[in-house]
């Protein structure tokens, strides 16, 4: 058994279920005068978990720590930061756990210098070039490339984090080793004859939020062409950004639009959007303009855009609006946080559950990033939207995932994410604003004759406001319940799982003073 002090196991428990994304550091430690190994478990900006340890000693023994982390941008002398920050101590005198530090830029890319900090940095205190050391290297890792003596370092093998591994990495291997597991028997069609279309618009020099669109642009063209190029199928793309950002390129565009039966249509679009004071429609309409013009010329509605692409009749249409949906003159918002992993598709991605998702699913997927009257948030890093929905993606495909992947349950998940980080806005007056609500039609089915999946039952595609608003405040009251069951139980199996242990160093205690 490993000589560790590991924190809080019955949540990371809780997170085995839900994780993603592993990463692997090595650092020194200035104040401990030791080297360390780090295995970083990510499974969303909010929720991570860094579990580091030494080199054995001559008994075989190591030594080593485990912390939870959380993920914030920071603006420093000018360029783009991301932090891994470890949670408050409890008490002033508890150990020093080190932060983490990289630049990030607007390509969704992050730069290979990652600095360890060993300092408080949200203290009074100036930020001392003593308490910073370059780690050695901080990077994902593909689980397939390390065998289970690299994992024992970390996790003994009754852990269940250790044998969810140990388990995805079978399912890996077993993938690699048959080059058509991918191609589902049942299927009545070949990948060669699917082609993925994406046609991706955004206001990139916009002087307000051109930053977080350039990265939602990258970000969204980078994962869906590896998710295409991962599934072995056909991809076109028409990108309309920067001077060519005109409302008759996005309709020249859809109109050029020709998929086949069995294809799948991504249209993603992010800018600008407001709705009129006399909307009835839910969704908004597009803001076409980098000089806040109004007019025919320069707005698009979301839902008339839908359905000419839906018209199109290809077997899977996944639609996203990251804008703004309310009155004119209220802008999308800007937030000083960051999406860590939604750059590209993780090494460690599930073809099989890749394959569920895009091929045998047909339908539609829709989602726009908020309700009448409220603004759509984004960052450095993209809309949160249009990020949140790409990290479910992820995390749903991901071989570490124990649950079966779901449109349903990404655009949910999505959403919850997003209105968790918008749940402390403030609005213009200064008062607490309502959390960011997506709203979402998700209408897909399975090819094979499975059960629907369904979060809309409408054959209006143009809902009502009050229906949709109404629909969306009752999930987003329901989401909010569904969390606090989960932290409820986590904290509860963590309180157990102390007691026990507290129970059994009394025993061996006492055991060890009879002896």
């Amino acid at each position: 058994m490993k000589k560790i002090l590991f924190s809080i196991v019955a949540v990371l428990m809780c997170m085995a279920a839900r994780s993603q994304t592993l990463y692997e550091l090595k650092y020194y430690d200035i104040i401990d005068d030791d080297t360390y190994y780090g295995l970083f478990v990510f499974t969303d900006e909010e929720n991570c978990t860094l579990r580091c340890v030494t080199e054995p000693d001559k008994k075989g023994n190591v030594s080593g720590w485990e912390y939870n982390y959380y993920c914030k941008y920071e603006k420093q002398k000018g360029s783009n930061t991301l932090c891994f920050i470890p949670e408050p101590r409890k008490k002033k005198d508890d150990p020093l756990i080190p932060s983490f530090c990289m630049a990030y830029s607007t390509k969704g890319e992050f730069e290979p210098e990652t600095y360890v900090i060993f300092q408080d940095i949200y203290s009074d205190d100036e930020l001392e070039d003593e308490n910073m050391k370059e780690v050695d290297y901080f990077r994902e890792i593909d689980i397939r490339d390390k065998d289970e003596k690299y994992f024992q370092q970390f996790y003994d093998e009754d852990e269940e984090m250790y044998k969810q591994i140990m388990d995805a990495r079978k399912q890996l291997i077993g993938q690699d080793d048959d080059e058509n597991s991918s191609n589902n028997d049942n299927s009545n069609v070949s990948n060669d004859d699917i082609t993925m279309h994406l046609v991706l618009v955004g206001a990139t020099e916009d002087n307000s939020i051109g930053e977080s669109v350039t990265t939602d642009v990258s970000v969204v063209k980078k994962n869906f062409s590896e998710i295409a190029q991962k599934l072995g199928i056909g991809y076109n793309e028409t990108i309309i950004t920067g001077s060519d950002f005109k409302k008759a390129n996005i309709l020249n565009a859809v109109d050029r639009l020709k998929p086949g039966s069995n294809d799948i249509v991504v249209f993603v679009y992010s800018g600008h959007g407001f709705r009129y004071d006399d909307d009835t429609d839910a969704y908004p309409r597009m803001c076409i303009t980098y000089n806040s013009e109004v007019g025919d010329k320069y707005e698009l509605s979301t839902t008339e855009l839908y359905k000419k692409v839906v018209n199109k009749k290809a077997r899977l249409t996944i639609f996203l609006t990251d804008c703004c949906n309310s009155e004119i003159g209220m802008t999308r918002a800007m937030a000083e946080t960051v999406a860590f992993s939604s750059r590209g598709t993780s090494n460690n991605t599930d073809i099989d559950k890749l394959y569920d998702l895009f091929i045998d699913e047909s339908g539609t997927v829709r989602a726009t990033a908020a309700k009448a009257g409220q603004y759509a948030w984004g960052d450095v890093s993209g809309g949160y939207m249009i990020t949140s929905i790409i990290n479910n993606i992820k995390s749903q495909t991901s071989a570490l995932s124990k649950d079966a992947p779901s449109w349903k349950t990404i655009i949910e998940n999505a959403s919850k994410v997003v209105a968790k980080k918008t749940s402390h806005n403030i609005d213009e007056a200064g008062n607490d604003a309502d959390p960011q609500v997506v709203v979402r039609a998700v209408k897909v089915q399975d090819i094979h004759g499975g059960k629907a999946s369904s979060l809309v039952s409408s054959d209006n595609e143009s809902e009502s406001l009050s229906d949709v608003n109404t629909r969306s405040n009752s999930s987003s009251s329901e989401n909010t319940d569904s969390d606090a069951v989960v932290d409820f139980l986590c904290i509860a199996i963590s309180v157990i799982v102390i007691l026990g242990l507290i129970i059994v160093i009394i025993k061996l205690m006492k055991k060890k003073k009879q002896q």
